[in-house]
């Protein structure tokens, strides 16, 4: 049987593509990923576990996407999930081995690296950092160098002569 994740079942979007704009959908995502563990509760235990933690960090993940430019506290993750702080770091670091600043800077990185994959791109290093919530484009462009092992502008000029552009950007 597949499996549909909780992403896919409240929007109809695929898992892989934007996430859900409005906060409406938060709730009842919340109340799916724990109706869909329901019925993964082993019988020995005979009570809910609560969200799996592959269904917690897709509902983490889809957060921090839909408000990625916007710095996110332990706090407000918390109060998102509705589980407790304990829980939401175990089920994250069971699932991904990160912890929860490491989780978001990367996906923050990864949607850096995908703007720069691109010739579309118009925005400098600076705007981008501003874009994805970071306060300094130095320490923006070192943790982007360090996790990618290149620095923004190789991966642009990457993105420029695979288009087989002049290095003109559309």
């Amino acid at each position: 049987m597949a499996r549909v994740s909780v992403l896919e079942q409240i929007s109809g979007v695929d898992a892989g593509a934007a996430a859900p704009r409005s906060s409406a959908l938060w709730p009842v995502a919340i109340r799916m990923a724990r109706a869909a563990t329901a019925a993964e509760i082993p019988a020995a235990y005979g009570r809910p576990i609560g969200p799996s933690s592959e269904a917690l960090v897709e509902l983490l993940r889809a957060y921090v996407i839909a408000h990625i430019g916007r710095r996110l506290s332990t706090a407000e993750i918390v109060a998102v999930t509705r589980l407790s702080e304990s829980t939401v770091r175990r089920a994250l670091e069971a699932e991904t081995g990160q912890h929860l600043a490491e989780f978001i800077l990367n996906i923050k990185l990864d949607r850096a690296r995908a703007w720069l994959s691109t010739n579309r791109e118009s925005r400098n290093q600076m705007e981008i950092a501003a874009a994805l919530g970071f306060s300094s484009a130095v320490a923006f462009g070192r943790s982007y160098r360090k996790r990618f092992g290149e620095s923004m502008s190789v991966t642009r000029r990457r993105a420029v002569q695979m288009s087989g552009s002049s290095g003109v950007v559309d």
